[in-house]
């Protein structure tokens, strides 16, 4: 593929902190190495900065909300015969709600015949300015230092936005997603056998070897409590049934009892019914004949009361004295001693009322009778009766328990079959965890070696340059680029060519092995901006030279700031001093 190469012919700076205003011109920019001098403190990183951002945009700036108002940094470009300007500026919007807020802008432009600035159509493609970093420029251009970095995310991400189209191309999200996934089941399986005391040397230490644990089986624990619930209601059976049979015997005996006893209190009622009845008419016949005598003796007392007046009227008549008579014990007049007048009067009414009383009927006070002692007496008798046997204790036949001793033993055994199931079980299950666990680590350790084969497949552009991931005692899979020295054992102080970190090689010898792979990367893009920026790096005179000739060999324009005391009247070509904030080159 026949690369278009662009080429950086101008770069303007304004307001950029410390540098208020720098103007580099083609000719110092056409130099392969561009060494940006000064002491520390006088804006070498300033400046270098405002080129990194200049040509790769606001991906090169790290926050861009300490860029000053008008801050400007602008590249001018040669895109074949187009000269393109491209560039940051920040200004402040000037209406609307974020009037007054800083406003970070990037352009793109080329002028025309009148020297208008338009938007550039180039090959056919009317780019914008992020389109055009982004096909010129790599991750590198900008972020070289991240290569080096010893912090693995920041190392790790420069590596997936650098190689992003190869790592797209064999689907390695896909496979770190499923070790994400294998690791936390394989977390969450030593975590589990943490707990459960699942692990091999355990098992030894309690006498199993890995052959026993191997041979267990699981075991229906389920069936074996089922057979105990069925001989538990077997035994229940043959213990209640008999005991139901000697139930129903006792119920009939007592309902039998209870029986007679109800007969004999239903006879003693009947009794005691005739008792009453016989009470009932003898107080009616009583009653009865009670009025018959109060009625006869009533005409009586009344016929002796109208006798005594009479007697007393007649004997007052007559003048007639009570003590001339004479009665027997029953009130009878016998005798009288007064004359034959008054004796005759007085028998003739003594007479008369004796003839009066003669026609009264008066009958004996009558006497109420008793109840027939005969029923009394069955009476009592039924009351005793039905004492003796409410008193009496029940006989009931003797009770005989079941022989469930062939029960009790099956039971038992199936118990302890229970007991050595679940134990069974217990130990079975803490296995299964462990060899969840390892199976946990297989897959995890599978698919990390997956990622090793997929990674160590993308051909970085550099011989001797790989990408290693490597898992760590965390659990986390880390990403490297590492490297082996190849383009200069002896340089790399790397004779046995033993594949080393970044950040194990010295800051030099790092800035080569970044030109060697920013090379590569722009080597595979059909337009690209061939520049690197290096920080500051600590290098003597003649690592300027082996620095241009890399440059050279590599087709690189480099720009890097080195800490040095320069005389500004003594640049070399392709020098910048950069002193107070005032730039000076040849």
């Amino acid at each position: 593929m026949e690369q278009k190469q662009i080429k950086l012919i101008g770069l303007k700076v304004k307001n950029n902190g410390i540098i208020q205003a720098a103007e580099l011109t083609p000719d110092l920019l056409s130099k392969r190495l561009v060494l940006v001098t000064g002491n520390i403190g006088n804006g070498k990183s300033t400046l270098l900065n405002a080129a990194k951002i200049a040509t790769s945009g606001t991906d090169a700036i790290k926050k861009s909300d300490v860029l000053p108002e008008g801050f400007i940094a602008e590249a001018l470009l040669m895109d074949g015969e187009v000269p393109i300007y491209i560039g940051v500026k920040n200004t402040k919007y000037q209406r609307g709600e974020k009037a007054g807020e800083d406003k970070l802008e990037t352009y793109l432009y080329t002028k025309d015949d009148k020297g208008k600035a338009i938007q550039p159509v180039i090959d056919g493609v009317a780019w914008t300015a992020s389109q055009y970093w982004k096909a010129l420029t790599t991750e590198l251009t900008h972020s070289l230092n991240d290569l080096f970095s010893e912090n693995q995310t920041t190392h790790r991400k420069l590596i997936e936005k650098l190689f992003k189209q190869e790592l797209d191309a064999l689907n390695a999200n896909e496979v770190v997603a499923r070790i994400n996934l294998a690791r936390d089941a394989r977390n969450e399986a030593r975590i589990m056998c943490q707990s459960n005391g699942a692990f091999m040397e355990r098992f030894q230490s309690e006498g199993y070897n890995e052959s026993q644990l191997d041979a267990l089986k699981y075991i229906d624990i389920d069936k074996i409590k089922e057979d105990i619930r069925n001989a538990e209601i077997e035994k229940d059976r043959a213990i209640n049934t008999p005991e139901s049979e000697y139930q129903l015997i006792c119920a009939k005996i007592d309902a039998n009892r209870n029986k007679e006893l109800q007969r004999i209190k239903d006879e003693g009622i009947a009794i005691r019914n005739k008792i009453n009845a016989e009470k009932q008419n003898n107080l009616i016949e009583y009653t009865q004949q009670l009025s018959k005598y109060n009625e006869s003796k009533m005409m009586a007392d009344k016929l002796v009361e109208d006798y005594k007046k009479v007697q007393e009227e007649v004997y007052k008549f007559i003048n007639f004295n009570k003590t001339s008579e004479i009665r027997n014990e029953q009130g009878k007049l016998i005798e009288c001693t007064a004359s034959k007048i008054q004796k005759d009067v007085v028998f003739a009414i003594e007479n008369a009322f004796i003839e009066k009383m003669s026609q009264i009927k008066v009958i004996d006070k009558p006497i109420e009778k008793s109840v027939s002692q005969e029923l009394i007496n069955a009476l009592n008798q039924k009351a005793e009766e039905y004492n003796a046997l409410e008193s009496s204790p029940v006989i009931y036949p003797e009770k005989v328990q079941p022989d469930t001793s062939a029960i009790d033993k099956s039971i038992m055994n199936l118990r302890n079959s229970l007991m050595s199931a679940e134990e069974n079980n217990k130990i079975f299950q803490r296995y299964q965890l462990w060899r969840n666990w390892i199976e946990a680590k297989a897959l995890y350790e599978k698919e990390v070696d997956e990622l090793r084969k997929l990674y160590a497949s993308i051909d970085t552009g550099v011989e001797g340059m790989k990408i290693v991931p490597r898992d760590t005692d965390s659990g986390k899979v880390e990403v490297w680029i590492m490297y082996n020295g190849q383009y200069n054992p002896a340089y790399f102080g790397n004779k046995e060519k033993q594949s080393r970190f970044m950040f194990d090689y010295s800051s030099f010898q790092r800035t080569i092995i970044g030109l060697l792979l920013q090379s590569a990367r722009l080597n595979l893009k059909s337009r690209a901006l061939r520049v690197a920026f290096i920080d500051d790096v600590a290098f003597t005179q003649n690592d300027i030279s082996v620095l241009t000739n890399i440059a050279e060999e590599l087709n690189l324009k480099l720009i890097t700031a080195w800490t040095h005391e320069a005389d500004k009247e003594q640049l070399m070509d392709g020098q910048v001093l950069v002193d107070g904030g005032e730039v000076f080159f040849n």
